[in-house]
C-alpha cells in the first residue's frame, strides 16, 4: 500500500475510534455532568495531538515536506490543556462546540463522497446518506431543541459514535479504492516494460 494511503488510513481510524470510545462513554453515561464531558474532550485532544505527532516523527523526513502533522499536534495538546485549565468556560460552549465537531465530520465525509461520486464508485451513494445524517446530528446538537441535559449527551454521544464508526468505514473503503488504484498502475508499469 502506498504509503500516503497508509498514513491517510492509520490517522483518520485512530481518530475515529478516538471519536466513537468517548461516543458510547455519554450514550451509556447520559448522566455524565458537563463537566466530565469537558474532561474527556480535553483527553481526547491530548490523544489526538500525541497521535498526530507520533505519525510525524515515524515517517521519513523526506515525506515530512507539506505536511502538517507536528503543528496540527501541538495544537490539539494546547487546546486539550486549555480545556482543562479553562473548564467552566468550555462547559458552557460544550455543546456549541461538539455540534460542530459532528458538522465537520459530516462535511469531510461529503468531500470523500463527491472524490467517491467522481471516480464513479457505486458506494458513493451510501457515504452521501451516511454523511447527510452525520450533518443533521451536528445541526440537531447546535440548536440543542432538548428538555433535558440527558438527552443533549445521548444526541451528542450518538454523534460522536456515528461520526467515528463511519470514518473508519469510508477510510478502509476510500484506502481500498486507493489500494486499487496503485496496483492497477504498477501492473501498467509492468506491461510497458515487457
Amino acid at each position: 500500500m502506498n504509503e500516503k494511503i497508509k498514513e491517510y488510513k492509520i490517522d483518520n481510524i485512530v481518530m475515529g475510534i478516538l471519536s466513537a470510545v468517548v461516543g458510547v462513554i455519554l450514550v451509556i453515561f447520559p448522566g455524565t455532568t458537563l463537566r466530565m464531558i469537558g474532561y474527556l474532550v480535553s483527553a481526547a485532544l491530548f490523544l489526538m495531538g500525541i497521535v498526530s505527532i507520533i505519525i510525524y516523527m515515524r515517517r521519513k523526513t523526506e515525506d515530512n515536506f507539506m505536511k502538517n502533522d507536528f503543528l496540527k499536534g501541538l495544537v490539539a495538546i494546547t487546546l486539550g490543556v486549555c480545556t482543562i485549565l479553562k473548564v467552566e468556560v468550555v462547559i458552557s460552549l460544550l455543546p456549541l462546540i461538539l455540534g460542530i465537531i459532528i458538522i465537520i465530520s459530516g462535511c469531510s465525509k461529503l468531500q470523500e463522497t463527491i472524490d467517491m461520486a467522481r471516480v464513479k464508485s457505486p458506494s458513493w451513494l451510501i457515504l452521501l446518506i451516511a454523511a447527510i445524517i452525520n450533518i443533521a446530528l451536528g445541526v440537531l446538537v447546535v440548536c440543542n431543541p432538548f428538555d433535558t441535559m440527558k438527552l443533549l449527551v445521548t444526541i451528542i454521544g450518538i454523534g460522536m459514535i456515528f461520526g467515528g464508526v463511519t470514518d473508519v468505514f469510508i477510510t478502509l473503503h476510500i484506502a481500498k479504492k486507493m489500494g486499487g488504484k496503485d496496483k492497477d498502475i504498477i501492473d501498467v508499469n509492468y506491461e510497458e516494460k515487457l
